[in-house]
């Protein structure tokens, strides 16, 4: 059989396949990970997710080079059930890590609370009086775009909420905990302040965008 015809055949099982799986797989290059592939494509033997870069800008600096590459994972497809019923929803960008994430990575994060009122019965209105927001920091997907488990929960609070005074802020900070070194600190005292970074084992700090490939963010 020819390399030409194996590739559909090989592609079909694996597309079959799919619908037996219960979550996207591993994307990018995790640590400790068997891979084989190249010069251009990593292929993660424990799940045949196929990574790759393209590179599209480099120049060497004082200390930092600045290098911007797009990559791009093969494994776009996950299961969603809702009422009972299961069908399958691609990943953003269809596997292409882009924009700001392709150089700082991006955190996964979900936002509750909010802002806080307190009833005045002099004039029977209702005004902004503090906040009490909180943050559930799931994980940090790397340049490379392989997600690295953090778990933890930080808060960002001020004033009182209907005359109570809010609990104070709660900064954390955490290393993931699958051996890659990357480390999240938060910052809450100083609102003007980027209030996330993360730092990874070499000792470059980064400010990644939240929930998305681009935003705000910076890189040291």
């Amino acid at each position: 059989m020819t390399l030409a015809l194996r590739f559909p055949i090989l592609l079909g099982i694996i597309l079959l396949g799919a619908e037996l799986s219960t979550a996207q797989v591993q994307t990018g290059t995790p640590p400790f990970g068997s891979s084989s592939g190249g010069p251009f494509d990593t292929v993660d033997l424990a799940n045949l997710n196929v990574h790759f870069t393209i590179p599209v800008f480099s120049r060497a600096g004082r200390g930092i080079p600045f290098n911007y590459n797009l990559q791009y994972d093969t494994s776009v497809w996950y299961p969603v059930t809702v009422s009972g019923t299961t069908t399958w929803n691609n990943v953003p960008n269809w596997g292409l890590l882009a924009q700001t994430a392709s150089m700082t990575g991006k955190l996964s994060v979900t936002i509750t609370g909010g802002d806080c009122l307190t009833y005045i019965s002099l004039n029977h209105t209702w005004v902004l009086s503090g906040n009490q927001t909180y943050y559930s920091w799931n994980s940090y997907f790397d340049p490379w775009g392989t997600p690295h488990p953090l778990s933890v929960t930080s808060s960002r609070t001020w004033g009182n909420c209907n005359g109570v005074p809010v609990q104070p802020s709660q900064d954390v900070t955490v290393t993931a905990s699958d051996g890659s070194g990357y480390t999240l600190k938060t910052a809450s005292a100083n609102p003007l302040a980027s209030y996330a970074m993360i730092t990874a084992k070499e000792g470059t700090v980064s400010y990644p965008p939240w929930n998305g490939d681009s935003g705000a963010s910076g890189y040291t």
